[in-house]
């Protein structure tokens, strides 16, 4: 499945990246985040890392929110998302890193999707 973020979206993310004071810039995902715009953002990238999870690997994870993220400037932006999903009825989080490349042209891609061990 392609997802396709809207032009106008990635705009804003790409001016509010750039903005980020160091290169590598994190987060914790609440209703005191300043920027809808960016939960918006964020809440796609994830659903789609879930999905796309999903698809290659036939689970059934569930979304449910995003906990934490961390933005990444590269050649475009990479969303380290750290996401908490339903297996089965049982809550998991699992770390996800989504790229989109830097003129917004090409789909979202999954880079890694793997199961956050608690210590």
């Amino acid at each position: 499945m392609a997802f396709q973020p809207t032009l106008l979206r990635l705009v804003f993310l790409l001016s509010v990246a750039t903005a980020l004071v160091s290169p590598m810039a994190s987060a914790q995902v609440d209703s005191n985040t300043p920027s809808d715009d960016i939960n918006i953002i964020l809440d796609e990238a994830a659903k789609f890392a879930v999905e796309a999870y999903n698809k290659q690997k036939g689970t059934a994870l569930v979304y449910i929110r995003v906990v934490r993220f961390e933005v990444q400037i590269v050649s475009g932006i990479n969303f380290k998302i750290v996401v908490e999903v339903a297996d089965a009825g049982v809550k998991k989080a699992y770390e996800a890193v989504v790229h989109v490349d830097k003129e917004g042209l090409s789909p979202l891609m999954l880079v890694s999707f793997h199961l956050v061990v608690k210590n």
